[in-house]
């Protein structure tokens, strides 16, 4: 989850680029919409919507064209209608302040950016983009590059596993055999396929951060043979974005050469739009691989382009060119659906991107209290994406990746269109500034002053329950592919996925910044969950008691007890952490599987939680939690502090490597013990 950029982009980003007659609050004291008052959102809206529609009534001169396109990416009138009757909000300029205290030298930033965009403006104006409009227009009717427009889609309710995913499954099984033997040091002719301990990797978001420390962990985990036994690999934010390079041509399931991609393309910032443009003017068929995405998002919206597709731009101009010429690759391996090359003959592990919707009006549902209190884990609907799959556990609905965008309505789609690019998708799973204010708050109130907190907490505290329901900046819109779908799930007639055209996603880390949900499916089995956290503040952070309450309304058995980060920590020197780099957490049937379990069908579920902290042995001086340039919003590395973080994640998988042997050892034969109780019964 990238916990600080939130506050900065709300904050921070929106003022200098925005004129004050476009601020997404007025703080005048005693305007309508300040603190003293109450403004519907309705009303605030059409304020705000006017404001950017006139000119400026002191001068009565016409908007400014640039300022008005800023404007749009940061409002989005029909997801925030009906969604809360009211807000009662603080002054954004004394949480402001705040906010910059913690980062000043984000100002210097904004003067960048805000070149950045006057350029990146003289390229969206050129008739040399206009005729590249044209160009991406009439590619999208064109079969051979986009074959999906052939096919039409239907949504498969319920929640059994894909055709597709259990072809994976089954090619994936043989192919570990060896490797799983391998690396338990075993007779292969000892492995029952059935036996082998289903896997999943679980890597959480965290920026930049994250991105570059998971590289690390992969490539220690690739090269100790326990990749080749991972059937999944489930992201979150900055961990999705390693994910979309480790399965892109640049990488093609190489660690090594993603270290080396990576050392060479995060020493400069993705909001560099000077950057960008270079590379779109450099070479016109770049600019339409980079931009196509945008550019059919922008007819799919109407002609308005919201903030986290312009982000998704950046960031895949950012990440996905070729450093030696600054090329883009294929324009057809630039698509989710397409990793399935990678994938389906069983050579690597399935990726799971997860996000979130935020369902604000199940929450005025449930009323206050209490009981509403215990509901607000409800609020957020997990959503993953596969290159098989794109759908909802909870809602039992899921559609093709590749039809993903396209407009459904009563399970099937209104029309042909093609897919999404992935960098539009990197955006949005990498969104976390769409948050609500309070996520914002959450997240960077451990880093500011003490001598702040107090006055920030009960202003806060004061406010919690409009700024939980409230997103500054809209998430990410794509046409509803559940619109008016009759299905067998509560989840989808409570909420408003089955009446709303439109489905807005963003950053999953939002609810929780670890994947363990879509690891937790039935279907899928998992036995054992490799977890890679590499998230701020990382022992106070709810990461697993958030899974216990999802769990327990999901009704999910086998989770753990005691799963998770000591309430109190065991040292009060805060250069001691009370887990170490690796831990493991097990159900007691793991442990000691019984007949019990057998009867009741009880998951055997084992957790490695592997903290991305502090390892004396590798550098005392060292730590990620607190080191500066690894704070979540910095995006500018050094290849040293890169060699840094990746040596860091390599020394703590290898470290515990023997440890997790064992483990995997033990849910191999739990597994096949299970299996040989049950042919006698």
């Amino acid at each position: 989850m990238l916990h600080i950029r939130r506050s900065i982009y709300t904050k921070t980003l929106i003022r200098p680029l925005l004129s004050p007659k476009r601020r997404l609050f007025n703080t005048t004291p005693g305007s309508k919409n300040s603190k003293e008052k109450k403004l519907s959102p309705k009303v605030w809206l059409s304020q705000y919507l006017s404001d950017t529609n006139k000119g400026n009534k002191e001068g009565d001169e016409k908007p400014n064209k640039e300022d008005a396109f800023l404007s749009s990416l940061f409002t989005n009138s029909e997801w925030l209608q009906n969604k809360i009757e009211s807000l009662d909000l603080p002054s954004v300029d004394d949480i402001t302040v705040k906010m910059t205290e913690v980062y000043p030298e984000f100002a210097s930033q904004v003067t960048h950016l805000k070149e950045g965009y006057q350029k990146m403006w003289d390229f969206l104006t050129m008739e040399e983009f206009r005729k590249l409009i044209e160009e991406v227009k009439n590619e999208g009717t064109d079969a051979e590059l986009f074959p999906e427009i052939n096919k039409d889609a239907f949504v498969r309710v319920g929640n059994d596993l894909s055709d597709e995913e259990k072809a994976y499954i089954k090619k994936r099984k043989e192919y570990q055999k060896r490797s799983f033997a391998k690396f338990i040091h075993e007779n292969p002719d000892h492995i029952h396929e059935n036996d082998i301990p289903v896997i999943g990797l679980a890597s959480s978001g965290g920026g930049y951060r994250a991105m570059i420390g998971l590289s690390g962990y992969l490539n220690a985990i690739k090269k100790t043979g326990v990749m080749d036994t991972v059937m999944y690999f489930a992201g979150i934010s900055g961990s999705c974005w390693t994910m979309a390079m480790y399965y892109h041509p640049l990488s093609r399931g190489h660690t090594e050469g993603l270290k080396n991609h990576l050392k060479s393309h995060v020493n400069r910032h993705w909001a560099n739009v000077s950057n960008l443009v270079d590379t779109l003017t450099a070479s016109p068929e770049d600019a339409k691989l980079l931009l196509q995405g945008a550019i059919r998002r922008y007819h799919q919206l109407n002609g308005n382009v919201s903030l986290v597709d312009v982000f998704g731009v950046l960031i895949g101009s950012s990440l996905l060119s070729r450093v030696d010429n600054d090329h883009i690759t294929d324009r057809k391996k630039m698509y989710l659906s397409r990793q399935r090359e990678l994938i389906d003959d069983g050579s690597e592990p399935m990726p799971i991107y997860s996000v979130v919707h935020h369902d604000c009006m199940q929450v005025n549902k449930e009323g206050e209290g209490e009981d509403n209190k215990e509901r607000m884990d409800d609020v957020y609907q997990w959503f993953e994406f596969t290159p098989y799959d794109m759908g909802c556990d909870e809602l039992g609905a899921w559609i093709p990746v590749w039809s993903f965008g396209r407009r459904f309505e009563h399970g099937k789609c209104q029309e042909r269109t093609p897919e999404p690019s992935i960098e539009v998708l990197m955006g949005m799973f990498g969104s976390a500034f769409a948050a609500s204010l309070i996520n914002f708050y959450q997240e960077m109130r451990h880093f500011l002053p003490s001598t702040a907190l107090q006055t920030m907490d009960d202003i806060i505290k004061r406010y919690e329950e409009s700024m939980t329901y409230f997103h500054p900046i809209s998430p990410a819109t794509f046409a509803n592919p559940f619109y008016k779908l009759y299905a067998p799930k509560d989840a989808l007639e409570m909420s408003d996925i089955n009446t709303s055209k439109n489905l807005s996603l963003m950053d999953a880390g939002m609810d929780n910044n670890i994947p363990f949900y879509p690891l937790l499916r039935d279907e899928r089995e998992v036995d054992v969950i490799l977890v890679v956290d590499l998230s701020a503040d990382i022992q106070h952070a709810p990461h697993f008691d958030k899974a216990q309450s999802y769990i327990k309304r999901r009704g999910i058995r086998g989770w753990p007890e005691g799963a998770g980060w000591p309430k109190e920590p065991v040292e009060k020197d805060e250069d001691v952490y009370s887990l170490d780099t690796c831990n493991l957490f097990v159900t007691r049937s793991a442990v000691d599987p019984t007949e019990e379990s057998i009867e009741h069908n009880h998951r055997n579920l084992s957790i490695v939680y592997l903290p991305y902290i502090k390892n004396k042995s590798y550098d005392p001086d060292f730590d990620p939690q607190k080191e500066a340039f690894c704070k979540t919003w910095n995006f500018v590395y050094t290849p040293e502090q890169v060699d840094q973080l990746i040596e860091l994640g390599e020394y703590n998988w290898n470290e515990n490597i023997d440890m997790i042997r064992d483990i995997l050892r033990k849910a191999w034969v739990n597994k096949r013990d299970l299996r040989l109780k049950t042919l006698k019964a």
